[in-house]
C-alpha cells in the first residue's frame, strides 16, 4: 500500500484552480457522468481525500478540485512529501486502484510511459556493461542491478500498469495502424470505451493485414499500378497529339508568310548581287583609264 501523507493538510478557499502537474495528465479526466457521481459523493460525505500538490501543481486530485468548485466548498490540499516513491509511480498506483480502468485504457497509459522507460532501460544496460568491464579488468567489484530494475522496457511498464507484455504489444500494433486507417482508429476508440476487448480489436487488425497481404490483393495492387501507368501514358500521348496539331496548324498559317519572306529575300539577294556587279564594272573601267 502507498504510505500515508505525513505533511499537515490545510484548507484553501473555494474556486481555486491549480495547474495540472505533467504526471497527473497521464490519466484522462473523468467523464461528465463520473464527475456527477463524484460531486454527489462529496456533497454527501465531504472531501475524504485531500488534493496532492507538487511544486505548486496538482499531482493527484484534478477531478476532486473540479467537483469541490462545482459545489462551491472549501478544498483540502496537501503537499507531496514521499521520498520512497517517485511522483509518477505514486500517480499510477493511486489511479490504477481508484479509476477502475479497462485493459485498453491501461495499455494507453503504458504507451505514454514507455519512451521514458526505454531511456531508463538503456541507462541500466550501460551501467551493467560498465560494471562488467570494471570487474573483468580487476579494478573493482561488479555491482549488481536490483531485480526490479532488470528486464525489457515493455515488460517493466506492463508490470507497473497491471497489463502484460503481450497485450501491450498488441495495443502498440493497434495504435500504429490506427494512425494509417480510420476503421482501425474506430476500433481503438471502441476498445478505450470498453465496447470491445484489446484481443478482439487486435484480431480485427490482424485479419485486415492478412487480407491486404493476400496474393489476390497483391495482384489487384499490381493491376491498379499498371492501370495507373497506362493512364499516364495515354494522357502523355494525348498531349503530344494536341501539340502536333498546334504545330501543324501554325505551319499552315505561317506557310504563305514564309513563302513571301523567302521570295523577298531572294529578290534582295539578286538586287544586291546586281548592284555589286555594277560597282565592280565601274571600278574596272576606272582602273583602266588611270593606267593609260
Amino acid at each position: 500500500m502507498i504510505e500515508q501523507m505525513s505533511i499537515e493538510e490545510y484548507l484553501i478557499e473555494k474556486m481555486n484552480n491549480y495547474e495540472e502537474h505533467k504526471h497527473a495528465k497521464l490519466f484522462p479526466l473523468m467523464t461528465d457522468g463520473e464527475l456527477s457521481e463524484l460531486v454527489e459523493d462529496i456533497e454527501r460525505n465531504g472531501q475524504l481525500n485531500p488534493i496532492v500538490l507538487l511544486d505548486g501543481k496538482i499531482l493527484d486530485g484534478r477531478n476532486r478540485q473540479k467537483a469541490c468548485n462545482i459545489l462551491g466548498i472549501k478544498v483540502r490540499y496537501t503537499t507531496y512529501n514521499k521520498k520512497k516513491i517517485k511522483p509518477r509511480d505514486y500517480v499510477i498506483a493511486e489511479n490504477l486502484v481508484r479509476r477502475h480502468l479497462n485493459m485498453a485504457q491501461k495499455c494507453e497509459l503504458a504507451l505514454k510511459l514507455l519512451p521514458e522507460e526505454k531511456i531508463n532501460a538503456q541507462i541500466r544496460r550501460e551501467i551493467g556493461q560498465k560494471n562488467g568491464r570494471i570487474s573483468q579488468n580487476g579494478k573493482g567489484s561488479k555491482k549488481t542491478i536490483p531485480k526490479n530494475k532488470k528486464g525489457k522496457a515493455l515488460e517493466t511498464i506492463a508490470k507497473k500498469t497491471d497489463t502484460s507484455a503481450s497485450t501491450l504489444y498488441k495495443w502498440q500494433c493497434i495504435t500504429e495502424k490506427a494512425l494509417e486507417d480510420n476503421k482501425i482508429s474506430e476500433l481503438k476508440q471502441k476498445a478505450l470505451n470498453g465496447d470491445i476487448s484489446v484481443n478482439r480489436a487486435y484480431t480485427s487488425v490482424e485479419k485486415k493485414e492478412k487480407e491486404l497481404n493476400s496474393p489476390k490483393n497483391k495482384l489487384s495492387g499490381v493491376e491498379k499500378e499498371y492501370e495507373k501507368h497506362i493512364g499516364n501514358l495515354e494522357r502523355a500521348l494525348k498531349n503530344i497529339r494536341q501539340a502536333y496539331k498546334i504545330v501543324d496548324t501554325t505551319m499552315n498559317i505561317m506557310s504563305p508568310q514564309i513563302k513571301k519572306i523567302t521570295n523577298l529575300l531572294k529578290r534582295i539577294r539578286v538586287e544586291f548581287d546586281n548592284h555589286q556587279f555594277a560597282k565592280l564594272g565601274e571600278f574596272k573601267k576606272t582602273k583602266k583609264g588611270s593606267e593609260k
